[in-house]
């Protein structure tokens, strides 16, 4: 042990990395090999240690990739990485269906007794306690509309709903990696919340619309109570008057006119029964939606009413459970059950569908640093260890002759620098040959790749990529208008609302904000009684005409209301930032066609609605449409249809002409009102009208004349100086395309759509030349290496071609000598 110690001993005593043949006879030679080997190993292995240190010590980022995970091992991550986790989806949109249920429960009245065929046919006119002398308002003879109503209303509800949650279900959930469990219960939420409104919206706007619409053409209901029909003695002809109910309201003025239900023994007008929160009035709807169900919660309110429907066998019914849990109180109104769809709950459930890198690292140093190492230390040491001349030398030397001695030495290092020196030194003149020419042909190929790789790298064009983590809106714009061809920005959050990113406004016609539609101005009731003014006369369908002109722009504002709220729902789904320009050409093609559908539904609901009023043959109230007449016994009761210049309301419900007011005394026209027109019904007039009068004050002031002392006074007309995308001369059909509309105003926001994409990064790329200190690491990087191979190859081809040279002119000299002999 003890002698393996000593020679292991003398061999670092003696090692030398770097042996040349003046170190055989010169020893301050050999002690500079020696003392630069040994700080060569020195250098060396400090560095390595403080490369080992750096790259063990430093923290650095570290990315885990988890294939194909489960969900429990996801939510196990999650728990510990929720910051940093992050789980992109291969499936980035997903059916509402698949990760989620809505169920819904309605009202107990939909399902009860009251709505069945059994009690339906128990109250046919059959079975009523003396059917033929019942009064039109009698409770007995509104109540199975009003059920028939309500079980539409149920049906209607329900079909709704069906078609509804299968469009919902239809559409995608877009996520670009998997959200966090207490986020997805949020979103889930809000989109639940979000088809409720719409839901209720799109039907409550509908209902209004036929509400509206029915009032504005003044239609008769099958019971007559807002009117009354009786035969003129001085004519013999037949007459329709406005009834009054107890607050003096009328249905022309509105269709929300009520009384108390009751039950009467006819002729007696005094109630039998009165039944508790029930009320008749216009309509059959209009009464049902201001009353309650009180009555059919209470027993004794429920047997009071069968006792006077039949007398035996009396029917058993069971009044309503006040006692299940219930979102409404037993006196809500049905207006307010409807207001939600008579939705008792909604049920809505989701379902869930490095050591190596340090030794790496050190191996790919190693070769650039020991060349360095090991052409810098020699140099270093031998520039430190100079020989000490002689001080009488130095002072007999001239400077000539030193530059000349320094040439001479310098000229001698060259011709003899040997890079491949033999261990130990050689004094082969062939061998020190070879590893001269090695070292010179290894010094100009070194020279010569490092000039091609430093022209190369130097002129080469190259595409840099640049990445800029978490960008503000501000560094965005300057990429983009410098980059905007290469600049890319992944969005965090690649599924943003409408509402968060644009604002929609829109101005009404004026005529939407005038007096003419306020109710100082339609409560301006004629002078004259309905009953003494023609039909055909201005201010028979004054009421309707103004009424309907204010319903219209009131279903108007529901229609994009609603609209826009679904509207706003939807996503503006994209996976990286949308330029700026790009985007608003994009909200520009959304917005257009958000106009189009709202436009397009509305016009086709109001026309559903005008075709199924002309097809059922309706009567108007202001007798528009048809004349009535008495049989020659007067007994009987006969209608025809009512014909404008040659067209007949039998064939169009379209016919109209110009309206006048009639004089009273002549029953002829006196005043053309100028824009306006009568027809068979008041919507179809007032579509076909102008609002030129309107804007008129000598026209203004006419009407007001003829109308009554209610009128209002000062009335201004249409302001015919403002901007409008409409002539005076334009319909109503006109403005109602449009949806009374004259501008739309369109705000979208950008920087907030930045915002909400929550970009990581931003990345651009540009074509550039390599940056100085990119050039130099480059090459120092390849200085390793490229030394490596020349070393390993240049000597083997400098022995291979002086070998076959030697052989060759060994050949040539041998033949000649053989002839020399001959």
């Amino acid at each position: 042990m003890h002698r393996l110690w000593d020679k292991l001993k003398t061999y670092l005593q003696n090692l030398n990395l770097f042996p040349s043949m003046e170190s055989v006879t010169d020893a301050h030679q050999f002690r500079n090999e020696i003392i630069s080997t040994r700080l060569f190993l020195v250098l060396f292995i400090l560095s390595l240690a403080i490369l080992l240190l750096y790259t063990s010590v430093v923290k650095i980022t570290k990315t885990v990739h988890v294939p194909v995970p489960s969900y429990e091992e996801y939510a196990r991550l999650n728990s510990s990485y929720s910051q940093t986790l992050s789980c992109p989806c291969q499936n980035i949109s997903i059916d509402y269906r698949d990760i989620l249920h809505v169920n819904y429960t309605l009202h107990q009245f939909c399902t009860s007794f009251f709505l069945s065929d059994e009690w339906f046919e128990f109250l046919s006119p059959t079975v009523i306690v003396g059917s033929i002398d019942l009064f039109a308002y009698d409770f007995r003879n509104t109540l199975p509309s009003a059920l028939q109503a309500i079980k539409s209303f149920c049906n209607l509800i329900d079909q709704t709903m069906s078609d509804s949650l299968n469009r919902f279900y239809s559409n995608q959930f877009v996520t670009a990696s998997v959200i966090l469990y207490d986020v997805f219960q949020y979103q889930v939420q809000a989109l639940i919340d979000q088809f409720r409104l719409s839901i209720i919206n799109g039907f409550w706007s509908s209902l209004t619309m036929v509400r509206e619409t029915t009032q504005g053409n003044a239609l008769l209901s099958n019971f007559l109570i807002g009117y009354s029909i009786y035969i003129d003695r001085f004519t013999n002809s037949l007459v329709i008057s406005l009834s009054r109910f107890d607050n003096r309201c009328i249905c022309s003025t509105s269709s929300t006119c009520v009384r108390q239900s009751s039950i009467y023994i006819y002729p007696v007008s005094m109630p039998l029964f009165t039944v508790p929160n029930f009320y008749i009035g216009c309509y059959v709807i209009e009464s049902l939606l201001q009353s309650t169900l009180q009555c059919f919660y209470d027993q004794n309110c429920i047997d009071t009413v069968i006792s006077y429907v039949t007398y035996s066998p009396p029917i058993t019914v069971t009044a309503l459970n006040s006692s299940l849990p219930s979102s409404y109180s037993v006196n809500t109104t049905f207006n307010d059950i409807l207001r939600n769809l008579m939705i008792e709950q909604w049920n809505s459930y989701q379902t869930r569908n490095d050591l190596l890198y340090i030794i790496t690292t050190l191996i790919g140093l190693i070769g650039g640093l020991s060349t360095g190492l090991r052409i810098l230390v020699p140099f270093v040491v031998k520039l430190i260890r100079r020989k000490k001349r002689q001080q009488n030398l130095s002072n007999v030397l001239t400077t000539r002759e030193r530059v000349n001695m320094l040439y001479e030495k310098l000229k001698y290092s060259l011709q003899n620098f040997n890079l491949f020196p033999s261990i130990p030194p050689s004094t082969d003149q062939y061998k020190l040959r070879n590893q001269i020419i090695s070292t010179r042909l290894f010094l100009i190929l070194f020279i010569l790749s490092l000039a091609i790789l430093l022209l190369y790298t130097s002129v080469v064009k190259i595409t840099k990529t640049v990445h800029v983590p978490v960008p503000s809106y501000e560094e965005y714009a300057r990429l983009n208008s410098s980059y905007s061809q290469t600049l890319s920005c992944p969005c965090k959050q690649v599924s943003i609302s409408y509402k968060a990113i644009l604002d929609v406004n829109y101005t009404f016609h004026q005529i939407c904000t005038s007096i003419f539609v306020s109710e100082q101005w339609i409560n301006s009731i004629p002078k004259a009684d309905p009953t003494s003014i023609n039909p055909n006369d201005f201010r028979m369908s004054f009421i309707y005409r103004f009424r309907t002109l204010n319903d219209f722009c009131t279903l108007s504002n529901q229609a994009i209301s609603n609209a826009l709220s679904q509207f706003y729902s939807s996503q503006y789904i994209r996976s990286s930032v949308t330029l700026y320009k790009v985007f608003q050409l994009q909200i520009q093609a959304l917005i257009t066609e958000f106009k189009l559908f709202t436009i397009n539904d509305f016009l086709s609901s109001i026309s559903m609605i005008r075709e199924t009023t002309q097809s059922n043959s309706l009567t108007s109230g202001t007798l528009s449409s048809h004349d009535l007449f008495t049989g020659p016994d007067g007994s009987s009761v006969s209608t025809a249809q009512r014909t404008y210049g040659n067209c007949s309301c039998a064939h169009s419900a379209q016919c109209t002409e110009s309206t006048y007011i009639w004089d009273n005394s002549t029953n002829l026209p006196s005043l053309l009102i100028p824009g306006f027109n009568v027809g068979c019904y008041t919507v179809e007039a007032l579509l076909k009208s102008t609002l030129e009068c309107l804007y008129d004050q000598n026209c203004i002031d006419t009407i007001q004349f003829y109308m009554s002392d209610k009128r209002p006074s000062n009335i201004t007309p249409l302001n015919i100086s403002l901007s409008s995308n409409y002539r005076i001369n334009s319909t109503v059909n006109d403005l109602l395309k449009n949806l009374m509309i004259e501008q739309w105003n369109i705000n979208t926001m950008h920087e907030i759509y930045y915002e909400q994409c929550q970009p990581v990064e931003c990345v651009y790329s540009y074509e550039t030349q390599n940056a100085p200190i990119y050039i130099v690491t480059t090459l120092i990087g390849l200085v390793g290496g490229l030394a490596t191979v020349l070393k390993l190859t240049v000597p083997l081809t400098v022995k291979l071609v002086t070998y076959c040279i030697r052989k060759w002119k060994m050949r040539r000299v041998n033949p000649n000598s053989r002839n020399e002999a001959q």
